[in-house]
């Protein structure tokens, strides 16, 4: 049995990651990777799961 899930993301609002100068001169991954996770977390926490 496997437990697999897609989620499908759709932007609503614009991607802004953001530079030490508050420009958005480039994309910042780690901004992106950061975020991910910090959704990911609350997403698996609301459902009752454990995320460290």
């Amino acid at each position: 049995m496997t437990n697999e899930h897609t989620i499908e993301i759709k932007m609503r609002t614009p991607l802004w990651t953001g530079g030490v100068d508050g420009k958005c001169d480039r994309l910042h991954e780690t901004g992106i990777i950061g975020s991910m996770r910090w959704w990911y977390e609350a997403i698996v926490r609301g459902l009752g799961g454990y995320a460290c």
